[in-house]
This record gives C-alpha cells, sequence and structure tokens, in this order.
C-alpha cells in the first residue's frame, strides 16, 4: 500500500469556535487539487469538539464514518 506524508503545517484548518479542524483533503473551505482523496477514503480530519457540543443531525449517503475518541465521553 502507498504511503503518502503530508506534514501538519500543510493541512486545511479550520476554526469554528466549537470545532477545531485538520483536514487531509480538500473539505468545506479547504481547497487543494491534489488533495482531492486517497483511493476511496475521501476525508480524514482531526477534530477537536468543545466539551458538551457537537453536531447537528445530518445525513452522510453512501460512505461510513469511524470515530475515535482520544479523551472525554462520546
Amino acid at each position: 500500500m502507498q504511503s503518502i506524508y503530508h506534514a501538519n503545517h500543510t493541512r486545511g484548518n479550520a476554526d469554528q469556535g466549537y470545532l477545531k479542524a485538520n483536514q487531509s483533503f480538500s473539505f468545506a473551505n479547504y481547497h487543494n487539487p491534489d488533495r482531492i482523496n486517497f483511493g476511496s477514503l475521501r476525508l480524514l480530519n482531526e477534530d477537536i469538539i468543545a466539551p458538551g457540543m457537537g453536531f447537528n443531525t445530518h445525513t452522510h449517503y453512501n460512505m461510513g464514518i469511524i470515530t475515535i475518541l482520544l479523551t472525554g465521553d462520546l
């Protein structure tokens, strides 16, 4: 399997107050035509979500979502 290293400082990022996100691939306001996806992997974010916050209910069509909780409660 191919490996590609993207240094942290080259990733997209967003700060919405309750959500701090680092994006490996083009997503939301971060667009990099060289980083659209990696095979069938479309999104790889490192999100930090403020305690007691989260996302509104929204749909994801034809995709799986994997969440890895490092600290706190889900």
